[in-house]
């Protein structure tokens, strides 16, 4: 059986092990999950199994633990762990400054700063110790976990940092003649190591406030989720509209949905049709049409149309509910896939610490001086500290993850970009990854000897005045052709007051009267409804997967537009990059089979599913993760629960907010091409890791021998404590400098070495173009696409002084070409009210005012 509960005090993803490793090992459970981000945990038990065994068990390993309900998904509130991890930070700094000043003091204050060794000394300690004190829950926490025999990072950074204090403390009484020479060896080089403790606690308190802010961040965004659902609903009882929570409605209420409104429950629509956009449950761009008899889903939009419909399913129970519960439930089950460090520290410390005292005890009964055998059972804890151990991981990642930002991949852990490197198969969404996402109109297609000019007339004109989405997408392009067309005029185009009649069929199409002759615009199904004896609809335009727009006039079809979803640049190659690469590909979509079929094949995807569901996607996935090392890529709410299931989930950049977090990474440019590159990189900083493990365990096998004296009798020489630290400060410099290396990492298809070299040059020597006289350079920013470019293009040309406009947003600029003077403040005002900025201009025909 499956019992649920609630988690407090967790801190880190030590926490997290220590509560799983407490409740698994209970005889009856056979697995936990817990999830730092909610708190939650999920143990699979025996009927035998009391809730109040688990609880008991939990707080006994120091934490909270109450059972829940797992019916409905619960958003924790965000704690202020974030606030107190920011005051340890601060004060943590606030002493460390200070501290380092005394051991390194720079030239310009080192005659104020000139006290004795011994004064020094007991300042740097009590600054060491403030530090110590202001994190002692990371010593604290590391010294339990020793106790419960389950070390782990927090027990290496423990053992580290109070092996150096109190070595430091007994130098300190040696220099105050207060330790007797015999037992240490007084030198005139006193070792003392205050600032390595400080300065390392200092910066994982720094680690964990970075990662409280992404948690809390997440949290934030998964509220901003759960309110996509409507508080209220419409609903008709007794005969009468009212009002009340969409959470109190139960299966066989009636509502009503306008346009506008968001559909509250799962049901069946009983009266009315409309078009509904669905993108939060597919994530298609494209509307759907509902009518009498279809089935809706909660938190989808009604774009046009009245729907009447009973519920089937309402609250926790929706569609969309489910999706927020399996969003918490793959939190709670994913586990990271790397915990190399704690599965170190499992073996690395008690192993240190035993031969530590096995030294002690050797030297002992060897007949060794007190003061000799202490020394070197101090040296083998100082030389071992896990500094090189402790940075083997980080400092590869922090490099990696810098290379990565200067190519457009924003990773947000360590394990993120080490699964990167290990991925042999990635999942692709459809609709704004492997596509842009946005509806446009791929062709145009005129029929029965119809000119092309009065088809783009007829479709501008009719369309013009509605607001569906594929009408938008068909204005702009008839719009767009006529003007480039010799025979086609825009003043005639644009000239809408010979229309009249006009009527909208929401989900069908719309229909007018222009010049005296009935146009329709629409849907095959809505023409065959009009239009008597109308011909089949052509095979190829049917199979095409596309969304086909029909205009007739009268009983003649004039012709058809094709709405589709157009390919990012690049699909092909990269997808046959990463075939090369040894990762398999599959293509996962809410949409319908004819466009899934379309798009995999025009992308080189052999592998699709099509026609799913959020629930659907993550089952797929969670089957291929027995096989695979899996990355998911997508960009739509639809996506989260996909991404949060896979071993990696990735975002596009130009998606949703809702994906960005859920996701373990996001390509910041939604180039196909950076995926390669993140998958690259991820390689490098797997094999760069390696490498820096292998350095810190041959330091370790090295150093820890000759520290504890096995070499005495041969060489005649005992390690110093000073030259242990110098030693472990040079283990540290080898794997610093090999994680730098990675910031000679380059991708081999060059596009990027284009834009870093190529590009820069370019931007560096670009020169403007060449004005006529009756010309003006605008410089703009904000364009990012053709739409921003028809935005500026129209609000220009509408200038009377304006007679054309040359937009281009690659470049952030117009030229515009002028009948007569144009005043600044006019063409700024344009700029604005289309939405961006005129950050210069150039050109004589220009007045200021």
């Amino acid at each position: 059986m499956q019992q649920n509960f609630k988690i407090t005090g967790m801190s880190c993803a030590a926490c997290v092990s220590r509560v799983e490793k407490a409740v698994t090992r209970l005889p009856g459970v056979t697995a936990a999950a817990v999830s730092l981000l909610t708190g939650a945990m999920r143990a699979e038990t025996a009927d035998s199994i009391a809730p109040d065994t688990i609880i008991n068990a939990v707080k006994a390993a120091g934490y909270g633990c109450v059972p829940v309900s797992g019916d409905a998904p619960e958003i924790p509130e965000t704690s202020d762990v974030s606030r107190h991890l920011k005051n340890r930070l601060f004060v943590s700094f606030a002493l460390l400054i200070p501290l380092l000043l005394l051991v390194w003091p720079p030239p310009f204050i080192r005659e104020f700063a000139a006290l004795s060794p011994l004064a020094s000394g007991i300042m740097q300690g009590i600054m060491a110790a403030a530090v110590i004190m202001v994190n002692r829950s990371i010593i604290g926490g590391g010294i339990r976990a020793l106790f419960k025999l389950s070390p782990d990072m927090n027990s290496l950074i423990a053992t580290g940092v109070m092996a150096g204090f109190g070595w430091s403390c007994i130098m300190l009484l040696v220099m105050a003649d207060l330790v007797p020479a015999p037992l240490i060896p007084k030198s005139s080089a006193v070792p003392l190591y205050f600032e390595s403790g400080a300065m390392i606690l200092t910066l994982v308190t720094l680690g964990k406030l970075l990662e409280s802010g992404a948690r809390d961040k997440t949290l934030n965004s998964l509220r901003g989720l759960m309110s996509m659902n409507p508080d209220t609903a419409q609903v008709l009882k007794n005969g009468a509209e009212i009002t009340m929570r969409a959470a109190d409605m139960v299966p066989g209420d009636i509502f009503i949905v306008r346009p506008g409104e968001r559909i509250p429950g799962d049901g069946t629509v009983i009266c009315g049709s409309g078009s509904v956009n669905e993108a939060a449950l597919t994530g298609e761009a494209l509307p759907v049409f509902r009518e009498t008899g279809s089935q809706v889903k909660a938190a989808t939009v009604v774009l046009d149309g009245c729907l009447t419909c009973r519920a089937e399913n309402t609250g926790s129970k929706t569609a969309f509910y489910r999706i927020i519960t399996l969003l918490k439930e793959a939190q709670a089950s994913r586990a990271p896939i790397a915990r190399t460090a704690d599965k170190i520290a499992g073996v690395f410390v008690p192993a240190v610490l035993t031969v530590s005292l096995v030294t002690l005890i050797a030297w002992l009964l060897s007949g060794a001086e007190a003061g000799f055998a202490l020394n070197a059972a101090i040296a083998v804890l100082v030389i071992s500290c896990p500094c090189a151990l402790g940075l083997a991981t980080p400092v590869s990642v922090v490099t990696g993850s810098g290379v990565a930002a200067k190519h457009g991949i924003l990773f947000k852990s360590a394990a993120a970009l080490e699964t990167a490197g290990r991925l042999t198969a990635v999942i692709f969404d459809k609709t704004g990854t492997l596509t842009t996402g946005d509806i446009s109109i791929t062709a145009v297609k005129t029929l029965n000897g119809t000119a092309m000019t009065e088809l783009l007339r007829t479709a501008y004109l009719l369309e013009n005045k509605s607001e569906h989405p594929l009408a938008r997408a068909a204005t702009s392009c008839a719009e767009e052709k006529l003007r480039k067309s010799a025979a086609g005029k825009a003043e005639e185009a644009t000239d809408s007051t010979a229309i009249s009649d006009f009527k909208s069929f929401p989900g069908l199409g719309v229909s007018a009267v222009i010049n005296g002759n009935i146009i329709r615009g629409g849907s095959y199904r809505f023409l065959s409804r009009e239009i008597p004896d109308l011909p089949p609809e052509p095979e190829e335009a049917s199979q095409s997967g596309e969304s086909l727009l029909y205009f007739a006039s009268g009983n003649t079809i004039l012709g058809y537009f094709t709405a589709a979803d157009s390919l990012r640049k690049g699909v092909r190659d990269n997808i046959n990059e990463l075939r090369r690469m040894g990762i398999e590909t599959l293509m996962l979509t809410g949409d319908h089979d004819p466009a899934a079929r379309k798009a995999a094949l025009a992308a080189g995807i052999s592998d699709f599913r099509a026609g799913l569901l959020p629930e659907d996607k993550a089952g797929i996935i969670r089957d291929l993760n027995k096989r695979h090392i899996t990355a998911m890529t997508g960009d739509g709410i639809n996506d989260a629960v996909a991404l949060k299931t896979a071993h990696l989930g990735i975002a596009m950049g130009s998606g949703t907010a809702i994906a960005a977090d859920a996701a373990d990474a996001v390509i910041l440019n939604s180039r196909l091409n950076d995926l390669v590159t993140a998958v690259k990189l991820g390689r490098a900083v797997l094999k760069n890791i390696r490498e820096n493990l292998f350095w810190a365990f041959i330091y370790n096998a090295l150093g820890i021998p000759l520290a504890a004296g096995c070499f005495y009798s041969l060489l005649g020489f005992q390690m110093n404590p000073v030259f242990a630290a110098t030693a472990m400060s040079l283990s540290s410099i080898t794997v610093v400098g090999n994680a730098l290396r990675l910031n000679f990492f380059h991708q081999n298809n060059g596009e990027h070495q284009k834009m870093n070299i190529t590009g820069v040059f370019k931007k560096v020597f670009e020169r403007a173009p060449e004005l006529q006289d009756n010309q003006i350079l605008l410089r703009i920013s904000g364009m990012k696409c053709e739409h921003c470019e028809r935005a500026v293009r129209k609000s220009l040309e509408e200038l009377p002084e304006v007679t054309a406009a040359e937009v281009s947003h690659k470049k952030g600029q117009a030229v515009l070409t002028i009948s007569g003077e144009v005043a600044e403040d006019r063409l700024r005002t344009a700029i604005t009210e289309s939405g961006f900025e005129l950050n210069s201009l150039s050109g004589k025909p220009i007045s200021r005012t």
